[in-house]
């Protein structure tokens, strides 16, 4: 289905995992000896149908490079579409590599439009779970969203992790306020307008 496509943010590192990502991505963090963190978003997204995967690197990003290759595990190695290594400078028209994931997303954007579709999931490389993509685009589309930001309910059994960014939902799920996180255990409200 090219309606739809993703990027992976391979390099926006979780600052409490700084000891394993000091020489190399977050998404290339190993997960059972063979795996690295990254295989599960991968293998989520072909499962689900996405064949134009994205992921923008800055730095520390050679053994992502030695593991994946050119992606024919996931039936990705394709001349057109099919997987893709976003480094920096390659795709941006900024004089310094990004340092968040807005920027990694702005300096994506000529790769965005040059494969124009439809549909663009953004992922973590971080997170090791088994979603129904299309029932969650289906979702998006029947509610008429623009964005559709999938989280996890605070205290949810079975969430593990840390969280930089907390959202305050309606009764309809729309957003209401969003939080982000200044430093360990305190959140401080973003400004923006309709919030």
């Amino acid at each position: 289905m090219n309606d739809r496509m993703a990027l992976i943010f391979a390099n926006i590192d979780n600052s409490t995992m700084d000891l394993f990502t000091s020489a190399r991505s977050l998404g290339a963090l190993p997960f059972g000896c063979r795996y690295r963190l990254i295989d599960f978003s991968l293998s989520n997204l072909v499962n689900s149908g996405v064949e134009i995967i994205g992921v923008p690197v800055r730095e520390k990003y050679q053994s992502l490079l030695d593991h994946i290759g050119i992606a024919r595990e996931w039936d990705l190695d394709r001349r057109t579409g099919g997987f893709t290594f976003l480094p920096p400078f390659a795709f941006m028209n900024q004089s310094s590599p990004y340092d968040t994931k807005l920027k990694a997303l702005i300096g994506s954007e000529s790769y965005l439009v040059k494969n124009h579709a439809e549909y663009v999931f953004l992922c973590e490389p971080d997170v090791v779970t088994n979603l129904d993509l299309d029932a969650l685009l289906r979702r998006h589309i029947e509610a008429g969203n623009d964005v559709t930001y999938l989280t996890v309910p605070q205290g949810s059994k079975g969430a593990r992790g840390t969280y930089d960014t907390a959202f305050k939902a309606d009764e309809t799920g729309h957003v209401s306020a969003v939080f982000l996180q200044v430093f360990p255990g305190h959140l401080r409200r973003l400004r923006r307008p309709g919030f």
